[in-house]
């Protein structure tokens, strides 16, 4: 994936995985009641407020840095899901090559880092599958992609301090899919290949992807 530097981190990164390793242990520990536990984070994450951002001072060259108010009103484009909606969602897609300890920790990860950028978890998951196929060790050496959303460290990582290690945690990994997916404008295109010439095949595939996370959601939406 070939994008270029944008904007600062700052603590949001570590806030967002100390976060989210405090409720993958809890999740690990009361692993009989996951479900029940999930559903709890769904209904205490609606009245969450993140920090703010803080922002480097751009380049004239750079686009102005992404705002947010808080708490970001969650908009998804398309079928409205839940946390625990993407659990099975994320098994099957992933071909139940996952054990459910991290099926549970995506599915974590996911719904809070797309609630926080304001963008819909379905287009995460399928660019997660489309890059990596759920691989989290996913090292793409020519480019310097790493980790599920395969993110480049030369553009996002080293900018803002973060190794090539780090870019392979799951919850720094996920965050940094929602946030580079947010600032090109859910643009799958852009998310690819930056302001360069989109590859028609990736487009036509992960638009492919996309809609069948679509269908099996809206299959599975109790009828209004």
């Amino acid at each position: 994936m070939r994008l270029l530097p944008r904007l600062a981190l700052g603590s949001s990164v570590e806030d967002f995985r100390g976060r989210s390793k405090k409720r993958i242990i809890l999740r690990t520990l009361f692993n009989g009641a996951e479900i029940a536990l999930i559903l709890a984070f769904t209904l205490g994450l609606r009245g969450y407020s993140p920090p703010p951002i803080p922002t480097e001072a751009a380049s004239p060259s750079a686009p102005a840095p992404i705002e947010f108010s808080s708490p970001l009103p969650y908009l998804p484009q398309g079928p409205s899901v839940e946390a625990f909606d993407l659990a099975p969602l994320i098994r099957w897609i992933s071909e139940e090559r996952l054990t459910d300890d991290k099926v549970s920790e995506y599915a974590t990860l996911i719904f809070e880092a797309s609630q926080i950028h304001g963008v819909n978890p379905l287009a995460i998951i399928a660019l997660i599958k489309m890059e990596s196929n759920f691989k989290e060790a996913s090292i793409n050496r020519k480019t310097g992609d790493y980790g599920l959303g395969q993110i480049n460290w030369k553009h996002w990582g080293q900018p803002y301090g973060l190794t090539p290690r780090e870019l392979l945690d799951p919850a720094v990994n996920i965050f940094l899919t929602c946030k580079i997916y947010k600032f090109f404008g859910e643009d799958f295109g852009k998310y690819h290949r930056g302001n360069g010439t989109p590859c028609p095949v990736y487009l036509s595939t992960i638009n492919q992807i996309f809609s069948t996370l679509t269908d099996w959601v809206e299959k599975r939406s109790p009828r209004g």
